[in-house]
């Protein structure tokens, strides 16, 4: 099952669809700007958001952007 925090990273990325998003605004947007959450929770919650959405398909939905963050097309 997708959790709560997923869906909201995974809403966030398709709002903002072929656009990159940095792993601050995340933080900003799905941890509501806690900032003692760190860069590393990011990357765990995308593995486990990749691991569902991209899991098992040969194209792949969720693109890192490197240096900056994560798009989605």
């Amino acid at each position: 099952p997708i959790r709560p925090k997923e869906i909201k990273f995974f809403e966030y990325l398709l709002e903002y669809s072929g656009r990159g998003i940095s792993r601050w605004m995340i933080l900003d947007h799905v941890w509501d700007g806690d900032y003692e959450t760190y860069e590393s929770v990011v990357a765990v919650h995308m593995k486990h958001l990749r691991d569902k959405i991209d899991g098992g398909f040969p194209n792949k939905l969720i693109k890192t952007v490197y240096g900056f963050g994560y798009t989605i097309e």
